[in-house]
Protein backbone atom coordinates (compact mmCIF):
# COMPACT_ATOMS: atom_id res chain seq x y z
CA UNK A 1 0.00 0.00 0.00
CA UNK A 2 1.45 3.64 -1.03
CA UNK A 3 2.06 6.09 1.35
CA UNK A 4 1.67 9.65 0.02
CA UNK A 5 4.24 12.52 0.68
CA UNK A 6 1.74 14.39 3.29
CA UNK A 7 1.43 10.93 5.33
CA UNK A 8 -1.77 9.18 4.34
CA UNK A 9 -1.89 5.72 2.61
CA UNK A 10 -4.11 4.75 -0.51
CA UNK A 11 -7.38 3.57 0.33
CA UNK A 12 -7.43 5.97 3.39
CA UNK A 13 -9.64 8.95 3.69
CA UNK A 14 -7.44 11.57 3.05
CA UNK A 15 -9.70 14.82 2.81
CA UNK A 16 -12.62 16.27 4.42
CA UNK A 17 -14.37 19.26 2.06
CA UNK A 18 -17.01 21.98 2.65
CA UNK A 19 -18.35 24.59 0.81
CA UNK A 20 -18.51 28.20 2.13
CA UNK A 21 -19.49 31.35 1.37
CA UNK A 22 -16.89 33.05 2.08
CA UNK A 23 -13.54 31.62 1.74
CA UNK A 24 -11.25 33.96 3.30
CA UNK A 25 -13.11 34.14 6.39
CA UNK A 26 -13.37 30.09 6.59
CA UNK A 27 -9.28 29.76 5.90
CA UNK A 28 -8.78 32.25 9.18
CA UNK A 29 -11.28 29.89 11.12
CA UNK A 30 -9.58 26.92 10.03
CA UNK A 31 -5.98 28.51 10.74
CA UNK A 32 -6.74 30.31 14.55
CA UNK A 33 -9.53 27.74 15.48
CA UNK A 34 -8.96 24.79 13.68
CA UNK A 35 -4.99 25.18 13.97
CA UNK A 36 -4.75 24.11 10.37
CA UNK A 37 -2.87 25.41 7.33
CA UNK A 38 -0.87 26.73 5.99
CA UNK A 39 -3.55 27.08 3.21
CA UNK A 40 -2.87 27.70 -0.38
CA UNK A 41 -5.69 29.18 -1.95
CA UNK A 42 -6.73 29.41 -6.09
CA UNK A 43 -8.43 32.21 -6.55
CA UNK A 44 -10.81 31.16 -9.37
CA UNK A 45 -10.77 26.92 -10.89
CA UNK A 46 -13.00 26.87 -13.85
CA UNK A 47 -11.36 23.67 -15.48
CA UNK A 48 -10.77 23.37 -19.37
CA UNK A 49 -13.35 21.42 -20.29
CA UNK A 50 -16.31 20.79 -17.10
CA UNK A 51 -18.68 18.41 -17.17
CA UNK A 52 -21.64 19.06 -14.99
CA UNK A 53 -24.49 15.97 -15.57
CA UNK A 54 -23.05 15.72 -19.18
CA UNK A 55 -23.60 19.07 -20.10
CA UNK A 56 -20.72 21.38 -20.92
CA UNK A 57 -20.03 24.51 -17.67
CA UNK A 58 -17.95 26.82 -16.89
CA UNK A 59 -18.91 27.07 -12.84
CA UNK A 60 -15.80 28.77 -11.14
CA UNK A 61 -14.90 28.00 -7.60
CA UNK A 62 -12.23 29.34 -5.79
CA UNK A 63 -10.31 26.14 -3.88
CA UNK A 64 -8.62 26.47 -0.79
CA UNK A 65 -6.33 23.35 0.99
CA UNK A 66 -4.41 23.30 3.87
CA UNK A 67 -3.66 20.48 6.06
CA UNK A 68 -4.81 19.22 9.81
CA UNK A 69 -2.24 16.76 10.24
CA UNK A 70 -2.34 14.03 7.57
CA UNK A 71 -6.14 15.25 6.98
CA UNK A 72 -6.47 17.51 3.81
CA UNK A 73 -9.27 20.42 4.46
CA UNK A 74 -10.76 21.44 1.56
CA UNK A 75 -12.65 24.86 1.45
CA UNK A 76 -14.78 25.29 -1.79
CA UNK A 77 -16.42 28.69 -2.68
CA UNK A 78 -19.12 28.73 -5.85
CA UNK A 79 -17.74 32.31 -7.63
CA UNK A 80 -21.20 31.87 -9.53
CA UNK A 81 -24.65 30.41 -10.21
CA UNK A 82 -23.76 28.21 -12.92
CA UNK A 83 -24.81 24.26 -12.58
CA UNK A 84 -21.88 22.75 -10.63
CA UNK A 85 -21.76 19.79 -7.85
CA UNK A 86 -21.21 23.04 -5.18
CA UNK A 87 -24.29 24.25 -6.34
CA UNK A 88 -26.03 21.74 -6.43
CA UNK A 89 -25.56 20.27 -2.64
CA UNK A 90 -25.80 24.06 -1.47
CA UNK A 91 -29.04 24.73 -3.10
CA UNK A 92 -30.50 21.17 -1.74
CA UNK A 93 -29.14 21.64 2.21
CA UNK A 94 -26.69 25.19 2.16
CA UNK A 95 -23.21 25.76 2.99
CA UNK A 96 -21.37 22.72 4.64
CA UNK A 97 -19.55 19.52 5.18
CA UNK A 98 -19.29 18.64 1.16
CA UNK A 99 -17.51 15.93 0.83
CA UNK A 100 -14.63 13.56 2.11
CA UNK A 101 -11.47 12.00 0.40
CA UNK A 102 -10.34 8.74 0.04
CA UNK A 103 -7.03 7.92 -2.10
CA UNK A 104 -6.12 5.74 -4.90
CA UNK A 105 -3.16 5.44 -7.44
CA UNK A 106 -5.36 4.80 -10.17
CA UNK A 107 -8.16 7.04 -10.65
CA UNK A 108 -9.61 5.27 -13.85
CA UNK A 109 -9.72 2.08 -12.46
CA UNK A 110 -11.27 2.91 -9.51
CA UNK A 111 -14.21 5.34 -11.65
CA UNK A 112 -14.31 2.11 -13.35
CA UNK A 113 -15.52 -0.07 -10.48
CA UNK A 114 -18.11 2.84 -9.17
CA UNK A 115 -19.59 2.11 -12.46
CA UNK A 116 -20.09 -1.20 -11.88
CA UNK A 117 -21.39 -0.84 -9.04
CA UNK A 118 -24.57 1.58 -10.51
CA UNK A 119 -22.96 4.50 -10.43
CA UNK A 120 -22.49 7.53 -13.35
CA UNK A 121 -20.21 10.59 -13.69
CA UNK A 122 -22.56 13.61 -12.23
CA UNK A 123 -18.91 15.77 -12.76
CA UNK A 124 -16.08 15.81 -14.37
CA UNK A 125 -12.91 18.31 -15.33
CA UNK A 126 -8.96 18.26 -15.77
CA UNK A 127 -7.33 19.45 -12.80
CA UNK A 128 -4.10 22.20 -13.46
CA UNK A 129 -1.69 19.28 -11.74
CA UNK A 130 -2.66 16.31 -14.70
CA UNK A 131 -5.41 14.35 -14.45
CA UNK A 132 -9.16 14.75 -14.48
CA UNK A 133 -11.11 15.00 -11.11
CA UNK A 134 -14.79 13.05 -11.53
CA UNK A 135 -17.64 13.18 -9.09
CA UNK A 136 -19.77 9.89 -9.32
CA UNK A 137 -23.36 10.09 -8.56
CA UNK A 138 -25.84 7.25 -7.43
CA UNK A 139 -28.68 8.62 -9.52
CA UNK A 140 -29.73 11.32 -6.42
CA UNK A 141 -27.69 14.58 -5.92
CA UNK A 142 -26.74 13.73 -2.42
CA UNK A 143 -24.18 10.92 -3.09
CA UNK A 144 -21.23 11.80 -4.96
CA UNK A 145 -18.01 9.82 -4.97
CA UNK A 146 -15.44 12.28 -6.66
CA UNK A 147 -12.02 10.92 -8.11
CA UNK A 148 -8.94 13.15 -8.83
CA UNK A 149 -5.47 12.62 -10.00
CA UNK A 150 -3.12 15.26 -8.84
CA UNK A 151 0.91 15.25 -9.49
CA UNK A 152 3.13 16.31 -5.54
CA UNK A 153 -0.53 16.97 -3.73
CA UNK A 154 1.77 18.29 -0.95
CA UNK A 155 3.17 20.67 -3.02
CA UNK A 156 0.87 21.96 -5.34
CA UNK A 157 -2.51 22.45 -2.99
CA UNK A 158 -4.11 23.50 -5.19
CA UNK A 159 -23.50 16.00 -1.09
CA UNK A 160 -22.91 13.90 1.66
CA UNK A 161 -20.03 12.76 -1.13
CA UNK A 162 -17.13 9.96 -0.57
CA UNK A 163 -14.87 10.87 -2.37
CA UNK A 164 -11.89 9.07 -4.29
CA UNK A 165 -8.83 11.03 -4.49
CA UNK A 166 -5.73 9.52 -6.86
CA UNK A 167 -2.36 10.98 -6.54
CA UNK A 168 0.64 10.25 -9.08
CA UNK A 169 3.49 9.16 -7.84
CA UNK A 170 6.64 12.17 -9.08
CA UNK A 171 8.54 9.74 -11.12
CA UNK A 172 12.08 10.19 -10.82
Amino acid sequence: MTTFGFGQRSGQVVQIAYTVQRIRPAIDWWIKDGRAGPFFLLESFTGGDQRYRGQPTTADVSIAMGFAGHMMIELIQPRDNKPSVYKEIIDQRGYGFHHVGIAFEDVEKERFAYEGRGYHVAFSAPVPSGGTVYYMGEGVPKDFVQTAHWYQMAAILVSVAVTLLVYRKTRA
